[in-house]
């Protein structure tokens, strides 16, 4: 039993581990967005949804806690929290137009300084954007925990099988809303370098700027329809 209760310790310190990165990403930064000039509001609305899978994983660590090895109620913990997974989904629907609003702005040297000099307050090591991977990170790694802990029963006695359901449930259940969330993170990435791709013929742009977009603010039109448009202000820029 020590070998599988390793597993539950990794389960727990990792959980841990996310949940104190997501507090200082989100107590670091949230102001810090909101105290510029330009209302950010692509990151601000990332820096929302990834306080509350803060919130949520932070609830999820008490209960991994409170089942003190018990195998099958940290199986149960996931099965019964599977709604509140959601909010993962939420982050991916946020989380492409906020990097590329962050890289973009990352461009400019004034707006880097400002931001490394945020990173140190916050007391963060690795670039932003690399903390804002780590629900994706955090979501494929409970799979391979649960799966881990289901190798164990395999080599133990048919004794110890009382909680074997209940953790391939959990780890089927993960499995599945990883694929889900990766496959739902693919078509929006493909839906927004398809729009990207269409811009010059939907967008009454100047030829000069179709190839490498520059950047640049402007009043363009839209053509939804062959009878209707729309002005609207774009700014777009190199995407090569």
């Amino acid at each position: 039993m020590a070998r599988l209760n390793k597993i539950v310790d990794e389960l727990v310190e990792t959980e841990k581990s996310f949940v104190t990165d997501l507090y200082r990403i989100t107590v670091g930064f949230s102001d810090f967005f909101i105290s510029q000039e330009k209302p950010f509001i692509e990151i601000r609305e990332l820096l929302s949804v990834l306080n509350k899978i803060r919130r949520f994983n932070r609830n999820l660590l008490r209960e991994f806690k409170r089942a003190d090895y018990d195998y099958g109620a940290i199986a149960t913990t996931f099965l019964k929290n599977r709604e509140g997974f959601a909010v993962y989904f939420m982050y991916c629907i946020h989380y492409p137009r906020a990097i590329d609003r962050l890289l973009l702005l990352k461009k400019k040297p004034s707006f880097m300084e400002l931001l490394m000099r945020q990173q140190m307050e916050a007391d963060v090591i690795l670039p932003l954007e690399s903390y804002l991977l780590k629900p994706f990170q955090r979501i494929l790694k409970y799979p391979l925990i649960l799966r881990k802990m289901m190798d164990y029963f395999y080599e133990s006695e048919q004794i110890f099988w009382d909680d074997f359901s209940d953790l391939k449930g959990a780890h089927d259940l993960m499995v599945n809303l990883s694929s889900q969330l990766n496959e739902h993170k693919r078509k929006l990435e493909e839906k927004q370098s398809s729009l990207i791709r269409s811009l010059p013929q939907k967008l009454d742009l100047p030829r000069r700027w179709i190839g490498c977009f520059k950047i640049s603010s402007n009043l363009v039109k839209i053509r939804r329809t062959q009878s209707a448009e729309s002005l609207c202000n774009l700014t777009v820029y190199d995407i090569s």
